[in-house]
Formats: C-alpha cells, sequence, structure tokens
C-alpha cells in the first residue's frame, strides 16, 4: 500500500466509524477534529515568528543572523526581539507541509458544495457544512 493509498484508508476509515454514531454524541466531534488536524497538518506555513527575551549577547547574535521583525531594549540586563525563522532547529515540527495539497483539498470541497452554497436559502458556509 502506498502512501497516498494509506491516507485515503485513513480518511475512509474514519468516516466509516463517524458515520456509525449520531451527529449529537461527542465522539463524532472526535472523529472530525482528527480529519481536520491530519489536513491542517499539510497547510502549516514552514516560517514561524518567535519572540524570545533574552540578554544583550544573544539579542546581538539574533539580529545579525536572523530576519528580525522588531527588537527594543527592556531594561540594562534583557532585550525583547521578534524574528521570522525557517531553519527546524527552533521549531521542528514545521519541517513537513504541503500547503499545495490543502489548498486542493479546500478546492475539491467547496465545488462540492457548490450545490449548497448557490441556493438562495444557504445562509452560512463553512469547510465542513452550509446552512
Amino acid at each position: 500500500m502506498n502512501k497516498v493509498d494509506t491516507g485515503r484508508h485513513f480518511c475512509l476509515a474514519l468516516i466509516s466509524i463517524q458515520r456509525r454514531h449520531s451527529d449529537n454524541e461527542p465522539v463524532v466531534f472526535v472523529y472530525k477534529i482528527l480529519m481536520n488536524s491530519l489536513y491542517g497538518r499539510f497547510g502549516i506555513n514552514p516560517e514561524s515568528v518567535i519572540t524570545k527575551i533574552c540578554g544583550r549577547k544573544r539579542y546581538d547574535t539574533l539580529v545579525d543572523k536572523e530576519r528580525f521583525i522588531i527588537a527594543e531594549e527592556l531594561n540594562d540586563g534583557y532585550n525583547i526581539i521578534s524574528y521570522v525563522t525557517d531553519s527546524d532547529s527552533e521549531l521542528n515540527q514545521h519541517r513537513i507541509s504541503a500547503v499545495q495539497l490543502s489548498a486542493a483539498i479546500t478546492a475539491c470541497a467547496r465545488i462540492h458544495m457548490y450545490n449548497y452554497i448557490k441556493r438562495d436559502d444557504c445562509y452560512y458556509i463553512d469547510t465542513d457544512s452550509a446552512v
């Protein structure tokens, strides 16, 4: 089984289990969150903004090496700096992402939901529902 089949099998299994329960059961929410988390994982931006309070030596290093947004002196011993990082040294969890996959999933969902969205009595839409 390849990676695509594994992901498809996982999602179909969650949907199958979810359909065995009524909509007002808490477990349905758990399955929905599991699938949304899987989808959201692909859309993570590998660049992250980090804000730190640090001493002067570390402050000087970050200002010289990183793409800093704002840097201010708090008092004689401490400074605050916000900077953008895309290295996995600080935030290793952002290493795996595929924004194009999230965009494709959203586009397919909109196409699927279009018959409901275009109705005159449609007042609200979300990623998985229409009212």
